[in-house]
């Protein structure tokens, strides 16, 4: 059987929208991180747009602990590393019911679950006791 294996890092963070008032502190938005051995990119939905953007790296810059350091605005996050193993049997993907970054980023890394807010989705992914076989959940750091 073949599996692939993908690795990403979701970044929980105070978010800049009006409804983030109503929101859990420190977890008002999510955005998407993947380094790919190369490059480092940013998956970032927001209000108006979804955003990919390579982030700039130096060669030295291969873990996620370099790439903190780098960016400020990384500092004050919660960032968790989520491993998910595809095998060769279909992978259906969740549908999006109302388009937030927690419904996109929930279907990027194919979340299943009934999380609706930054902090349920966080909650869902710390609390995966290997319900769901394909995941793997390791806390990079937590926001202070």
């Amino acid at each position: 059987m073949i599996q692939n294996k993908y690795k990403f890092y979701v970044v929980f963070e105070h978010g800049k929208s009006w409804w983030r008032f109503f929101l859990k502190p420190g977890f008002g938005h999510i955005t998407l991180l993947c380094h790919d051995d190369f490059n480092w990119a940013s998956i970032n939905p927001g209000q108006d747009i979804l955003a990919l953007n390579i982030l700039p790296f130096s060669a030295q810059e291969t873990t996620i602990q370099d790439l903190i350091e780098k960016n400020t605005y990384l500092k004050d996050t919660t960032i968790l590393e989520v491993h998910i193993t595809v095998g060769n049997k279909p992978f259906i993907f969740p549908s999006i019911k109302f388009v937030t970054c927690t419904a996109i980023i929930k279907y990027l890394i194919g979340v299943k679950g009934w999380s609706f807010t930054p902090w349920q989705l966080y909650k869902y992914l710390t609390s995966q006791k290997k319900r769901d076989i394909n995941f793997e959940t390791i806390i990079i750091q937590e926001r202070k």
